[in-house]
């Protein structure tokens, strides 16, 4: 809402549409975050102070792919370090393909087609590849051709993702 009413200034290395385009892409993300672990949901799009009521999983997974679609045009194809952690268009048809990947239980049909077209995109676009197994998985791997979209974190300023660290016995 903020960007689309322009409270928050657009950078001038970008423009308004393609960050709103990044910004429902980053929603979708979450959103299917919710539809895939919760099923039926509220599905709030707009700012409101009223309950909102429950969305149903199929509704919410159309909302998802429409955003995505929607946006597709807008996102850059560009990977580089100004776009590391942020969705690019690589990035949002890879979640597309997850999402049509389970399709099938969202909405009781299937749309495996949809999802090689997507994984082929991707291929087909040359950015990205398959890099040794154990190097994806390094403390900095940011150079990796493989992470499609990655969640940055940092030691000192992005600090997360250490559950590990305390769950496990350290020997």
């Amino acid at each position: 809402r903020q960007l689309e009413t322009d409270v928050l200034p657009i950078p001038s290395n970008a423009s308004k549409e393609s960050l709103l385009a990044e910004m429902k892409v980053a929603r979708a993300f979450f959103y299917w975050m919710i539809c895939d672990n919760f099923g039926d949901a509220p599905l709030v799009i707009e700012p409101t102070s009223e309950l909102p009521s429950k969305t149903s999983r199929k509704e919410i997974y159309q909302f998802i792919v429409n955003e995505i679609n929607t946006a597709l045009p807008h996102l850059s194809e560009e990977k580089n370090q100004a776009l590391y952690g942020r969705f690019n268009k690589w990035a949002a048809k890879a979640l597309l393909a997850n999402i049509y990947l389970n399709a099938e239980v969202y909405t009781g049909e299937s749309k495996w087609n949809e999802v090689i077209v997507e994984c082929n995109d991707i291929i087909n676009s040359g950015t990205y590849r398959l890099d040794e197994y154990r190097s994806i998985f390094k403390t900095v791997n940011e150079g990796s051709p493989e992470i499609i979209f990655a969640v940055p974190f940092d030691e000192n300023l992005a600090t997360g993702l250490s559950t590990h660290l305390y769950s496990w016995h350290g020997a």
